[in-house]
């Protein structure tokens, strides 16, 4: 296995090993979120890995890390925002709590189309 150094060595390692190595790249995302725990970028693809894991509770925790990353860095109205906004509606989706997943939709949508 590569040895990484950095929190980029370990995201870079993590896009290589996510060849349908899921396993092998959800440990490299979560060493990448260790070394820079507010980069809502490693954290919201962090989240992502654990969903397709089906690690549906703790992808939520990774995915909503990132939204307050991204609005700690962008503000409240911000596409970047909006985006992260989206996939915590998704992760609640997966857990099959609808309400939540609509607000945050909606939220994401109001943000994206937002005038």
């Amino acid at each position: 296995m590569p040895k990484e150094k950095t929190d980029s060595d370990a995201y870079e390692i993590a896009l290589k090993e996510l060849k349908l190595e899921y396993e092998d790249a959800e440990k490299y995302y979560e060493k990448a979120t260790k070394l820079r725990p507010n980069n809502f970028f490693y954290l919201s693809d962090y989240a992502k890995i654990l969903s397709t894991l089906g690690k549906y509770e703790k992808a939520i925790e990774y995915y909503q890390k990132s939204l307050e990353s991204a609005i700690d860095i962008f503000g409240d109205n911000h596409r970047e925002v909006a985006i992260r906004f989206h996939d915590l509606g998704l992760g609640w989706r997966e857990l099959g709590e609808h309400q939540k997943s609509m607000e945050y939709l909606e939220k994401a949508y109001s943000l994206f189309f937002q005038k």
